[in-house]
């Protein structure tokens, strides 16, 4: 499976594995048990997510998808990096996604 061929590759960018997995927790990723998934708008998908170790959910959303296919569509676990503070929404906007030898993360615009 590849990450980004379900995702908008002018908002997300693919990530050296080196440079994902070595700093895994000090980027900010937590393994996530992903429950369930709707989309909520085009290319906006809305998923309930439970942190691995606590089990913990949060109501996540990933913008930019690149099509009508859930980007997580055959994973059960993925490792997520999510914004600190939820959106106006009330979920927290996914920043970053590790799945196997996948690592992809949000453009960051300047």
């Amino acid at each position: 499976m590849d990450l980004l061929s379900d995702l908008n590759d002018e908002v997300w960018q693919s990530v050296a594995d080196q440079d994902c997995y070595k700093t895994v927790a000090e980027r900010g990723y937590l393994k996530y048990h992903i429950m369930s998934h709707k989309e909520i708008q085009p290319c906006t998908w809305s998923y309930a997510a439970a942190e691995f170790n606590t089990d913990i959910t949060h109501q996540v959303y990933l913008a930019g998808a690149g099509g009508k296919r859930d980007p997580f569509k055959g994973y059960n676990t993925i490792g997520l990096k999510l914004a600190t503070e939820p959106s106006e929404n009330g979920q927290y906007e996914i920043l970053g996604m590790i799945a196997y030898d996948d690592c992809v993360e949000k453009i960051q615009k300047s």
